[in-house]
């Protein structure tokens, strides 16, 4: 475990120090770092482990699991649509059901 801290740390590491995790402090990559291994390890031990064709779960294992690294709960489809509406206590224009708010 302690091997893969290394490289979820470097590539983090990476990452941020490129700019492409802007919503986390330096501080932060262990955790996250932590939560991936966590996730990871539970899938193998719930989902792969026990497949009459481990190789083929693995793949698709691994396919959501880069998914929702890249891309959230949101998924795939939701990186195209942009980002998610802010809660309409924070709109500045509330809305009323049938009509579109009016534009300032």
């Amino acid at each position: 475990m302690s091997n893969l801290l290394v490289r979820y740390r470097k590539l983090l590491g990476r990452h941020h120090d490129a700019g492409e995790m802007p919503g986390y402090d330096k501080n932060e990559l262990d955790t996250l770092a932590f939560l991936l291994m966590s996730a990871r390890d539970y899938v193998y031990s719930h989902s792969v482990a026990g497949s009459d064709d481990a190789a083929a779960t693995i793949r698709k294992a691994a396919a959501t699991y880069k998914k929702f690294v890249a891309h959230g709960l949101r998924g795939a489809a939701g990186a195209e649509t942009g980002p998610p509406s802010p809660p309409a206590s924070l709109r500045k224009t509330p809305r009323v059901r049938g009509r579109k708010p009016e534009k300032p």
